[in-house]
């Protein structure tokens, strides 16, 4: 085999030199994308177990302080901060707004809601959603009072509704309440494993271990 002579050599390398870049390129990406997907996949188990750790008091400050922003993006001192999103209306009749627009028989039920501001605007968004935290705090003062983590007190509401809801449909007249019973059980245990499966999973494990 014929030896290549200096000129050559640097003439081969200098050809394969963009190949070579285009590696390293290809490596070093690889390296920093395996890093990311790494540093996410830590935030995301911290979160996680921040979640199922996190105390009824812990949640109360974190959802008042949720509450507190929503609020002061749509009110400032004590006005909305989107005053079109409270449009004037004197009665059904008003020159404001269109039959087309405003049916009659819904006319009552708008009025009534006015104050939370028009449907679909910020305010009406920014109202809806703090009600949904205020319910949420009342969560959290129910979990302070069990000792329940917050997440655990979400997840035992939920399911001591759901048993409700599934004891009232199988429970009717003319059933064995021994078949209802177990009927209501069954179903709610799919439920659980669907909806919180790693609860699900947990208890499964504690029950096999006594």
């Amino acid at each position: 085999m014929a030896r290549l002579n200096a000129k050559q050599l640097q003439k081969k390398f200098e050809e394969n030199l963009p190949k070579r870049k285009e590696a390293n390129y290809a490596r070093d990406l690889q390296k920093q994308k395996r890093k990311a997907l790494l540093e996410d996949e830590k935030k995301e188990f911290q979160n996680k177990i921040k979640k199922e750790t996190e105390t009824g008091a812990d949640a109360q400050k974190r959802l008042f302080d949720e509450l507190k922003k929503v609020k002061s993006s749509i009110s400032s001192s004590g006005k909305p901060i989107y005053e079109s999103d409270f449009p004037v209306i004197r009665d059904k009749k008003s020159s404001d707004f269109s039959a087309e627009e405003y049916p009659l028989q819904a006319f009552q039920e708008y009025i009534i809601s006015l104050d939370r501001g028009k449907p679909g605007t910020p305010t009406r968004i920014g109202m809806d959603k703090m009600d949904d935290i205020r319910k949420k705090i009342n969560v959290s003062e129910r979990a302070i009072k069990s000792g329940l983590p917050y997440n655990q007190q979400v997840i035992a509401e939920n399911l001591t509704k759901k048993k409700q809801e599934l004891r009232n449909l199988f429970f009717r007249p003319g059933v064995d309440p021994q078949r209802a019973e177990y009927l209501a059980s069954m179903a709610l245990r799919r439920y659980a494993k669907k909806t919180f499966p790693e609860y699900y999973k947990a208890r499964q494990d504690a029950i096999a271990n006594d």
